[in-house]
């Protein structure tokens, strides 16, 4: 099954903030309806791509038919023939709800801000005719699945001259779990860097104050005041600075 990918976000309101991170994001995959229809009928389920299934086929000659999840509808008013405006790479796009995704069960629920076109009206929205991002492929479980994705794999390998790579969901989610470890591990020695980086710019705050104070040091150790004495007022004083400048980092950094 062709897939194309992307996402958009909502027009941005007045008031609201201009940070993409700030705002909500969809998720849009372009599919072949029709392909998908005829998935679920081989394997001999009735579920339809949205309440009503596709309906008359004329939604599939829309331009800007597009698929919502219940969650999204409840949450916004939306039903089949209201609009949903969407910003895709830089230009606002006018929608039109075709019909709701429902959730099969409790369990598994179609995520709210999932949406779904049909593929030729997401490539013609996007001016990507005639490309792809990826290729889904169902196989049955067992050894014949295996044998098949074999036999896809060394098809792809010999007449797609590297341009495809054969991969299963696990495999991808492997990949994501290993670059999300990465990424922790990144972070982990960066943090023990500014650890490192904090403790040496502290010392040289402490020795350089007892640079400053020399003259008070010899005048208490001329009073008879013991080295030890010293030590610990001036561990204490250092401490209780610490202390003090811990807290007040944390209510400013919060």
């Amino acid at each position: 099954m062709p897939i194309i990918e992307t996402t958009a976000s909502p027009p941005r309101k007045e008031g609201e903030p201009t940070g993409l991170s700030q705002r909500e994001t969809f998720t849009l995959y372009g599919l072949d309806l029709v392909s998908l229809q005829n998935v679920s009928t081989a394997r001999g389920q009735s579920e339809t791509v949205a309440e009503g299934g596709l309906g008359s086929l004329s939604i599939l000659g829309k331009s800007n038919a597009v698929f919502i999840s219940s969650r999204l509808a409840e949450r916004r008013g939306l039903k089949a023939g209201d609009s949903l405006e969407l910003v895709m790479q830089d230009q606002r796009v006018g929608l039109e709800v075709a019909g709701i995704m429902p959730d099969r069960d409790k369990s598994v629920r179609v995520p709210e801000t999932f949406l779904l076109m049909d593929l030729p009206a997401l490539q013609r929205l996007l001016g990507r005719g005639g490309q792809l991002d990826r290729v889904e492929v169902i196989l049955e479980k067992g050894k014949l699945g295996q044998q098949a994705r074999a036999e896809v794999q060394r098809v792809l390998e010999t007449q797609g001259e590297g341009r495809w790579r054969v991969s299963t969901p696990a495999q991808r989610r492997e990949s994501a779990s290993v670059m999300t470890q990465a990424f922790r591990w990144n972070l982990g020695i960066l943090s023990m860097l500014a650890l490192v980086v904090g403790l040496y710019l502290v010392f040289q705050a402490l020795d350089g104050a007892v640079v400053r104070r020399r003259e008070e040091i010899g005048v208490l150790r001329s009073l008879g005041v013991e080295p030890r004495t010293l030590q610990h007022a001036w561990l204490l004083e250092s401490l209780l600075l610490g202390v003090a400048g811990g807290i007040l980092g944390g209510l400013l950094g919060w």
